[in-house]
């Protein structure tokens, strides 16, 4: 066998582990998503509603999925966006872009040890919920939050194909990273765990 022939060989073998681990990576990341996990963009989402973002799942079932970015904050305060609510005033929390569905929606996620009537446990303490009345509620205690304007949505296999694609990388969430201090960098940091997750999958 000549040198090219070797070399076109070769190349074919590589291109097939490639496909062969790209496949193996993209189950695996379908066999962790879930509720409470995190979808962590990878460097080719080019889509500008969700390049560079993280995104927590907040319900996923045969029906298709929803969560919110987590890492797209705001100057815009809440107190504009939710203006005829007395308990907003003085307050300096500002909202975070969930999502390019329904961005008029405001999308609470609250920390909590305990249960909170009108919320849904995503995981751990970190709660979610859409109620006026649950926020008025949050405004007189000392819990902490996050306000987002929209949130994701995918309907019924969409967020799957993208995953096979490569569009996303699937990792636990962690309760800690949803209320970071510094979320313009949780996707470098995630992003970094994702593609060595990648690399070790045999």
């Amino acid at each position: 066998m000549g040198i090219l022939a070797r070399t076109v060989s070769l190349l074919l073998v590589w291109v097939g582990l490639v496909g062969v681990a790209q496949t193996a990576t993209a189950q695996s990341d379908l066999d962790d998503l879930g509720v409470g996990s995190f979808l962590v963009a990878s460097r080719d989402l080019l889509d500008p509603n969700f390049s560079h973002t993280v995104v927590l799942v907040l319900d996923y079932n045969s029906e298709g999925a929803l969560g919110v970015i987590i890492n797209r904050p705001t100057e815009v305060g809440l107190d504009e966006m939710v203006a005829d609510l007395e308990g907003l005033v003085d307050r300096s929390e500002t909202v975070w872009v969930g999502g390019p569905v329904a961005h008029w929606q405001v999308v609470l996620l609250v920390r909590s040890a305990d249960g909170i009537e009108g919320a849904e446990r995503v995981f751990a303490d970190v709660h979610f919920t859409a109620s006026r009345v649950v926020l008025e509620s949050i405004l007189e205690s000392d819990e902490e939050f996050r306000a987002y304007a929209g949130y994701a949505g995918w309907a019924a296999g969409q967020l799957e194909g993208e995953i096979e694609r490569g569009g996303w990388h699937v990792l636990p969430g962690d309760a800690e990273m949803v209320f970071d201090a510094e979320p313009l960098e949780l996707w470098r940091e995630l992003i970094a765990r994702g593609e060595a997750q990648w690399a070790w999958i045999p």
